[in-house]
């Protein structure tokens, strides 16, 4: 029962003025002491038998699915997200949203179809077609489906995954070179190749984020940290960076391909720095230019009076389009255009499955990456707005029944890349910078997307034409100023270093694996590192053992605190993290270097008196005694051993005298604090059981105190029957020494008076035999 000592009502903010502090608080705290069988008795705990997931959820869906509206609302989660909100007003804030997103989505949506690869039309289609998928089974309201944009710790995007695209795009590009000589329509054929194989790349990927979704697994997102995200994005971006310096320059670098392509590239551009187009650099150098001073001058003035920044980027296409086309650069100066733009959508174009084994592993990392970023940004908006998205569960569907069941935000990722790749779209992600652009015009849902994707139809129906003296080396400069930002993650490298030299390393780790090696494998390389990094963290995890701070109930660490006491026989150990198969040894090890008692060196020990625990407690029960007989312990006869038998017992008595110190000799509790154990598993488990079961047989207890649902639920599945787990699980550390210490007043008072009690009347010992090979007691 709790008695507070002030009486005064408790604000919530911090009210204690300077004449004051906590330490004027106090409470007392009166109650019995309890086991977790007492806790659970006491106060009601549920029954752990739960209805299988399975039968849960289709119970659950199928109830709320006899209205046809929640099935519709279910499948299609735009008729929820608008029906419930949507007025007039926050229409009128969409439209504006969308027109203003739609400047932005011209130029990039260019530049990055062209650093994917493929014809800068094809960037137009992917911010056309996958943001009206996602339109219809989207959940997050405010996200701006984009050329797979990756979101970064920075307000900096860049197209990475556009550029995983293009890995194996110009891959098997080379390949196509090497088999084929044709001469006329040699151009044609080579750009039809890599769209096909951009198209099987995008499908595969948007088919492994849609059985992501459907079989919720993704929780393995979460291993996507963000410090391993930094450093590979910023690694990306040196990659990026390179790849726009034919645009930038007007010359033309070898494609290198495989580990170290930087450094080839790097002294390829210095061979043939020499032949680069004047004019194409300077036209570049204007555009960089341009769009500097806006981004970092004028831009931020404007947004603080608009909300949303002036579409610089559509700025510079509109007027190097222009100068281009009055010029004639491309005819006199030989600058590289975009050249014609088909009017219209495009037809459907289907897969070649037969590159499927060649482009895997970048389907699955382009896949992993585009939705690892989408759904930091879904989380990101839907936290700041206050609704609920659905991006990860833990379970695992094991019927087909549940294939209405899947979590929505990543089966409409998938089904945007996978249905896009039918019209020629590549991967696509949600992008922040669109996104940051399109909330701060006003974007109320996904009706925004809808506006934009209108006039993104309206461009590639009728002024596509327009833009086909559009200069490529313009492209590359939106491109290289947007990684700017990118490059600025640099600066976390310090931060992380004061925070955590793990994550540090990580960041190091993926960022010259990522430079050094190649982009999919620096991602693998991370991952890996990142993942090891875990196992060690968890497998070297913090021990101490604890003390008493006197008058209190409070334990803590004997090394920290001076003020901190052992208690008498009674040893209390706290481990931090899971006990499993990697640090399961070392738990024991420490474990029996705290105590300075190995139970199997010690082996059993026979009880030299009948007044241990079970005696004990059953004087409990009986709640005191009248008299007790302590001869129940002296065996009836003793054999006689030779003096050439002696011997053999010294390395028995030696073996004692070095295992168990006089200090350590009289530990009969061991406790361990088991309130930070996350998860135990088999091989903690069985060590665990042997170890409690090891010490039980030289007399020393182990008890285990606030032990969680699911390591009590393992340890009983493991071997601990229910009254064993009864009998040494406490709620907390402070319950199990005070029960530890009345077991020791207890016996001191039985021993005690078993001195003075004589033996009874009916004593079967009364009288011992003696026999003779035996000496008689």
């Amino acid at each position: 029962m709790l008695h507070p000592v002030q009486n005064k009502p408790v604000s919530l903010k911090p009210m204690l003025s300077e004449s004051q502090s906590l330490s004027s608080l106090q409470y007392r705290v009166s109650r019995k002491v309890m086991n977790l069988k007492d806790f659970d008795e006491e106060y009601h705990r549920v029954s752990d038998k739960n209805p299988s997931f399975l039968t849960h959820n289709i119970r659950k869906k199928c109830k709320s699915m006899r209205c046809t509206t929640s099935f519709w609302s279910y499948i299609f989660p735009f008729y929820h997200n608008i029906g419930s909100f949507y007025t007039w007003r926050l229409l009128a804030s969409d439209i504006f949203a969308g027109l203003t997103v739609s400047s932005l989505h011209v130029p990039q949506g260019m530049a990055y179809g062209y650093l994917a690869g493929l014809k800068p039309v094809n960037g137009l289609y992917t911010s056309f077609f996958p943001a009206l998928i996602y339109f219809l089974f989207g959940t997050s309201r405010h996200i701006s489906i984009v050329q797979a944009s990756l979101f970064c710790l920075h307000s900096g995007t860049f197209s990475v995954v556009s550029l995983l695209v293009a890995e194996p795009v110009d891959r098997m590009a080379q390949t196509f070179l090497w088999n084929n000589q044709s001469e006329a329509p040699f151009q044609e054929q080579l750009d039809a190749y890599r769209l096909r194989v951009s198209v099987t790349v995008t499908m595969l990927a948007g088919l492994m984020q849609f059985l992501l979704g459907l079989f919720h697994l993704g929780i393995f997102v979460v291993y996507v940290s963000a410090p391993l995200l930094g450093g590979f994005t910023t690694a990306a971006a040196v990659h990026v960076f390179a790849n726009q310096l034919n645009g930038l320059f007007g010359i033309k670098l070898k494609r290198n391909l495989g580990a170290g392509r930087l450094i080839y590239t790097a002294i390829n551009f210095c061979q043939i720095i020499d032949q680069a187009n004047y004019v194409t650099v300077l036209l570049s150098v204007s555009c960089i230019a341009i769009l500097l001073i806006f981004k970092f001058l004028i831009n931020p003035r404007v947004i603080v009076r608009l909300h949303f920044p002036i579409p610089v980027e559509l700025l510079v296409l509109v007027l190097t389009t222009s100068v281009t086309y009055v010029a004639r650069l491309d005819q006199s100066y030989g600058v590289k255009i975009a050249g014609p733009l088909p009017m219209g959508l495009p037809a459907p174009l289907v897969p070649d499955v037969t590159m499927i084994p060649d482009v895997l592993m970048e389907s699955a990392i382009a896949s992993f990456v585009a939705l690892a970023t989408t759904v930091s940004l879904v989380k990101l908006y839907a936290t700041r707005y206050g609704y609920d998205v659905q991006y990860t569960r833990t379970h695992l569907p094991v019927m087909l029944l549940m294939l209405f069941f899947f979590y929505k935000e990543l089966t409409a990722l998938g089904m945007a890349n996978f249905f896009g790749g039918f019209f020629q779209c590549h991967c696509c992600s949600g992008g922040l910078a669109r996104t940051s652009v399109a909330v701060g015009a006003g974007m109320q849902s996904q009706v925004a997307s809808l506006i934009s994707c209108t006039v993104l139809l309206l461009v590639l129906t009728s002024i596509g034409p327009l833009l086909q003296t559009l200069p490529l080396c313009a492209l590359s400069s939106i491109i290289s100023v947007a990684l700017l930002q990118i490059f600025r993650q640099c600066a976390d490298v310090p931060k992380l270093y004061r925070i955590s030299v793990v994550d540090m390393c990580i960041w190091l780790v993926t960022f010259f694996a990522t430079v050094l090696i190649d982009i999919p494998w620096g991602l693998l390389v991370g991952m890996a590192f990142s993942l090891s990094t875990i196992l060690y963290r968890t497998h070297v995890s913090h021990r101490t053992e604890l003390g008493h701070i006197p008058n209190t109930d409070l334990y803590v660490s004997l090394t920290t605190y001076d003020e901190a006491r052992r208690s008498q026989g009674i040893i209390i150990l706290r481990s931090v993290g899971p006990l499993f198969y990697a640090n399961a040894e070392d738990s024991r090890d420490w474990i029996i270097q705290q105590t300075s008692l190995d139970p199997d060196k010690l082996g059993r020990v026979e009880p030299t008196s009948k007044l241990d625990r079970p005696l004990c407690n059953r004087m409990l029960s009986a709640h005191g005694h009248q008299r007790l007989c302590c001869c129940y312990a002296i065996p009836k006869s003793v054999k006689v051993v030779g003096e050439d038998k002696i011997a053999n017992y010294e390395g028995i008595r030696k073996a004692n005298d070095s295992t168990a110190t006089p200090e350590t000799s009289t530990i009969q509790f061991i406790i361990l604090d088991a309130s930070y154990w996350s998860f135990i598993d088999s091989v903690g488990c069985t060590m665990l059981i042997n170890l409690i079961r090891s010490y039980e047989r030289i007399n020393v207890l182990v008890l285990l105190t606030a032990c969680q649902p699911q390591v009590r639920c393992t340890l009983r599945s493991g071997g601990l029957s229910e009254q064993e787990l009864d009998g040494i699980c406490f709620l907390s550390v402070h319950d199990a020494v005070l029960y530890a210490q009345q077991q020791q007043n207890l016996q001191k008072q039985l021993v005690t008076s078993s001195e003075f009690d004589p033996c009874p009347v009916d004593c079967p010992y009364d009288t011992l035999p003696s026999g003779d090979a035996e000496t008689s007691l």
